[in-house]
């Protein structure tokens, strides 16, 4: 959530898998780019001022790219949704299940 987020919690339970991309740069660096925008308390319109964010690869075993594929890898692919809740028993590579975890306020 440090990577691609604004004000707090705000439309994390809308994010879908489809919102991010896997992207290499010229200099042979991997990244995830979140690829949609939404509109938030203090934007309202389409303003063209879109700034997702980056996560870029670190080169060490705690690579946020490489813990986000893991993540993506576990979730259940019936759910279109980035938050899932978690299986009470987990027997299979899909840890998450159909339903949705709604944030709290």
């Amino acid at each position: 959530m440090h990577y691609f987020f604004r004000r707090g919690r705000q439309n994390l339970r809308l994010l879908r898998k489809t919102d991010f991309s896997f992207i290499t740069d010229s200099t042979g660096a991997r990244y995830v780019s979140k690829t949609t925008d939404e509109l938030t308390k203090n934007r309202r319109e389409d303003d063209g001022g879109f700034s997702g964010g980056l996560m870029y690869e670190k080169p060490d075993q705690n690579c946020p790219v490489v813990s986000f594929e893991l993540y993506l890898s576990h979730l259940n692919p019936l759910n279109e949704f980035l938050f899932q809740r978690l299986k009470r028993n987990v027997t299979t590579t899909t840890w998450l299940s159909g339903s949705v975890h709604l944030a709290r306020k």
